[in-house]
């Protein structure tokens, strides 16, 4: 795939999440009323925590970074998901900043914010992010978000009755805020989570994706499908990618990030009817398994989806994210990561 004009066949990147310093506690950002940071010495504390997340990913040698979602509180045990949750929309107009316990007993830790209004852009939520990663690394990146059809579904829908209304103007929300980062500060790609493509694929959720992707050609689009992974836990226990490959072709994305070694490479076979002018990013790193891959396995998992998808049209990282290891086993699986595509590379 060409990164910056440049073509590289197996390039490598992480999903997302990685595990923050010790140091770094709490909340790093405000809400819509209030400042960008909680605080000056929280901000210099998350633009270090951001610099050593980058360094370690360069040292692994991955050509797309992350920013980690170091502004996520990780240790904190069965919350890590409040600020991913809930940061883009807590910076929206029409939305409560409050709201009830999830209903389904696994997220009840999570409250479910409350659209009390129409959905509208008011004020950039990741600026902070995206600044952050430009202090520190000139290498290509991309930041995520938890797609629109997702957040409509962790939505108490007080005002429009209609979550398919819910998710239509969140998409133009967080299509207004891609391109304020594109246009302000340069970000070159971006990543759209979502795991609701696997319990239910109707045409709007389609219509929701590629609204918020609308207009961003000049971009890097990623879209992870996730499985799910609170406290280590998948949602999507089931393989569904024969199912859903035929959504894939009408989503507006360039890359499809998919999970694959935690699943021991079941799911590789329904990679045969990938649309042919995407690129699969493969997950060869197990998020879910402590014990750290040796490079000579993860070139085995990347030759094993190399018999399905060119290396030309190939990345690879971890299946998820990383943040719920210990900082010294997600940064040995990275190097794992890239040393295991070197390899491979060299074969070519």
């Amino acid at each position: 795939m060409q990164i910056r004009g440049q073509e590289i066949p197996i390039a490598a990147t992480m999903v997302g999440a990685y595990p923050r310093p010790s140091w770094l506690q709490g909340r790093i950002f405000g809400s819509r009323e209030t400042p960008l940071y909680t605080s000056m010495s929280t901000r210099v504390a998350y633009e270090d925590a951001v610099r050593l997340c980058c360094y370690d990913q360069i040292e692994a040698g991955l050509d797309v970074l992350t920013d980690g979602l170091q502004y996520e509180d990780w240790e904190a045990e069965g919350y890590q998901y409040d600020a991913l949750w809930h940061l883009f929309t807590e910076m929206l107009g029409g939305y409560s900043r409050w709201g009830a316990p999830n209903e389904y007993h696994k997220y009840s830790n999570y409250y479910v914010q409350e659209c009390t209004g129409p959905i509208k852009w008011v004020r950039p939520a990741y600026q902070g992010v995206v600044d952050a990663v430009k202090r520190a690394t000139d290498k290509p990146f991309k930041i995520g978000f938890l797609g629109p059809t997702q957040l409509s579904i962790l939505t108490r829908d007080l005002h429009y009755n209609d979550q398919k209304a819910v998710a239509m103007d969140l998409a133009a929300a967080m299509n207004e805020e891609i391109k304020y980062l594109r246009d302000t500060f340069g970000l070159e790609a971006v990543q759209i989570v979502d795991v609701a493509v696997h319990y239910q694929s109707d045409q709007w959720l389609t219509e929701a994706t590629n609204r918020a992707l609308e207009g961003l050609d000049d971009m890097l689009k990623f879209w992870h499908v996730c499985y799910g992974s609170v406290e280590g836990q998948p949602d999507v226990a089931e393989n569904r990618v024969a199912d859903v490959i035929s959504y894939f072709a009408d989503c507006n994305f360039d890359v499809l990030s998919h999970e694959l070694a935690n699943r021991d490479y079941s799911e590789v076979a329904s990679f045969k009817n990938f649309p042919s002018d995407r690129i699969l990013c493969a997950g060869v790193i197990d998020d879910h398994n402590i014990i750290v891959e040796s490079p000579e396995k993860v070139a085995d998992g990347i030759r094993r989806v190399l018999e399905v998808i060119p290396a030309d049209r190939l990345m690879v990282a971890p299946d998820c994210g990383l943040a719920l290891f210990p900082r010294t086993v997600s940064r040995a699986k990275l190097n794992a990561l890239g040393e295991g595509a070197r390899i491979v590379r060299a074969e070519l």
